[in-house]
């Protein structure tokens, strides 16, 4: 199992590297990434204050999470093309939607769960601090699957 941030050239070097040595992987991209693509969207709709923004995200954000990802990207031009954003704002939409279209083999989180791999290789930790406390009270953490490159050597 390999987790990626999805740039291409990364992407090529470790299906490279896998074919070289005759071995199948598992890629799964980075869910961090996939937030801050959906966040770049959700900024062409809405204020980054606007409580509805977090909704929006969330909402694309859990559809991605239970393998939906296609229609999660369909919704989000649906929405670019109803919103009528500004030149800027379309191909900022445009480009998240290019990222998560691109990497469509690699968000396969609800799999990926499933086989207990990670989907980020961040730590993060939310501790509830009270009725200001976002919404997601749990506490969540997730190991770091690989620490260093010398666990990738044969």
């Amino acid at each position: 199992m390999v987790l990626v941030d999805g740039t291409a050239h990364q992407l090529e070097l470790i299906q490279v590297e896998a074919a070289r040595r005759n071995i199948t992987i598992h890629i799964v991209l980075d869910i961090v990434h996939v937030l801050e693509k959906s966040w770049a969207v959700a900024r062409c709709f809405q204020p980054a204050t606007d409580l509805a923004a977090e909704d929006w995200v969330g909402t694309k954000a859990a559809r991605i999470l239970a393998g939906d990802a296609p229609s999660a990207v369909a919704a989000l031009h649906t929405e670019a093309d109803r919103a009528g954003p500004s030149p800027e704002q379309r191909a900022a939409a445009d480009k998240a939607c290019r990222y998560l279209e691109n990497n469509a083999a690699f968000v396969h989180y609800d799999q990926a769960l499933d086989s207990g791999w990670p989907i980020t290789a961040a730590t993060a930790t939310s501790r509830p601090t009270g009725p200001s406390t976002p919404r997601g009270n749990a506490n969540v953490s997730i190991p770091h699957p690989i620490s260093t490159n010398d666990e990738l050597r044969p």
